[in-house]
C-alpha cells in the first residue's frame, strides 16, 4: 500500500517536471518567435490613417503612400 502511494506521488512529481520542461521550451520558443518579427519588422513603417488591405502588393502600397504624401505633404 505504501509503495503504491510512493509510485503514484513519484508518477506525479515525474509529469511535473515534463510540465515544466516543456513550459521552458515554449518560453523560449516564444522569445525566438517574438525576437524574428521584431527583427522583421525593423525597416516597416506604419502611416496612422492609411488603411492596409490584405490583398495589397507592393506596388498598390508605394501608390498610396505617394498619393497620400502629395495630398497632405504637397
Amino acid at each position: 500500500m505504501k509503495q503504491d502511494e510512493e509510485i503514484k506521488e513519484l508518477k506525479k512529481e515525474a509529469r511535473e517536471v515534463k510540465e515544466k520542461e516543456h513550459e521552458n521550451e515554449i518560453e523560449k520558443i516564444e522569445k525566438r518567435i517574438h525576437y524574428k518579427e521584431d527583427y522583421f519588422r525593423r525597416k516597416n513603417l506604419r502611416i496612422d490613417g492609411m488603411v492596409e488591405d490584405p490583398d495589397e502588393n507592393w506596388e498598390v502600397t508605394q501608390n498610396k503612400v505617394q498619393r497620400l504624401m502629395r495630398e497632405n505633404l504637397g
